[in-house]
């Protein structure tokens, strides 16, 4: 969860039960229902369709519960909520199918908010995953709280350097990136020439048994990451366009 001045947003919250530890029924209700600390979500970002990032029967639920909640997603993914028995056409107007090519973005605007859409292809493309919408987005909370969150992302230079023009006209204060990517050069190399980020966060760390599982060449390599359920890390402020 990413929250900063009256903008309150979720990534890849809710994704099938039994994959993590921490999802299941219990957890996912306490999201659906906006229940502290989840109260009050303007928008939801799924980056692609896996089942350890996206659950159709929970977002679903969670469309029917929160009227006024806004839901960003690869066109895969709202394909699939299209297709589940539970679909209801009220929910087309709050639903945003993000449908992007490879080197093409996108930019919507959520209140004050202002949100930038990139397609990269996921971890083990191309070998495998080449037809997967992974979807990067970059959110501006307010002019001077920007985050972004990559999914899956391959780490490869290639895949982002059609964007540069976007990451360089605005300094992301945090990127959410796949821990990966903090430790293989070609990630490295992403994260400092061309992300434009202020502070990186790694995540999708762990195991299925045990999410705090790092592994010891990341905790080797002193990168800063997401583990632990109830973490919290301060968005460092950074201008914009937004204040021009």
């Amino acid at each position: 969860m990413v929250e900063a001045g009256d903008a309150k947003i979720l990534f890849d919250p809710l994704f099938q039960p039994g994959l993590r530890p921490v999802m299941n029924d219990e957890f996912a209700e306490t999201i659906i229902d906006g229940l502290a600390p989840y109260e009050g979500v303007d928008a939801v970002f799924i980056s692609h369709a896996h089942r350890d990032h996206f659950h159709a029967d929970y977002i679903i639920r969670l469309l029917a519960a929160q009227k006024d909640l806004r839901l960003f997603v690869p066109t895969q993914v709202a394909a699939m909520l299209e297709a589940h028995p539970d679909w209801k056409l009220e929910f087309d107007e709050r639903v945003k199918s993000v449908d992007l090519a490879p080197g093409h973005s996108l930019r919507y605007t959520l209140g004050s908010m202002r949100i930038d859409a990139v397609r990269v292809p996921h971890i083990g493309y191309p070998n495998r995953n080449a037809g997967l919408e992974n979807i990067v987005f970059r959110v501006a909370l307010t002019p001077n709280h920007r985050v972004m969150h990559l999914g899956d992302a391959d780490g490869q230079p290639d895949h982002f350097a059609p964007h540069e023009a976007m990451f360089s006209e605005a300094r992301t204060g945090m990127a959410f990136v796949p821990y990966w990517m903090l430790l293989e050069d070609s990630g490295r190399e992403v994260i400092g020439t061309m992300l434009n980020a202020e502070k990186v966060i790694g995540i999708h760390v762990g195991t299925r048994a045990n999410p705090e599982d790092a592994s010891a060449e990341l905790i080797a390599s002193g990168e800063d990451y997401f583990s632990k359920l109830g973490e919290t890390r301060v968005i460092p402020e950074t201008s914009g366009p937004e204040q021009e």
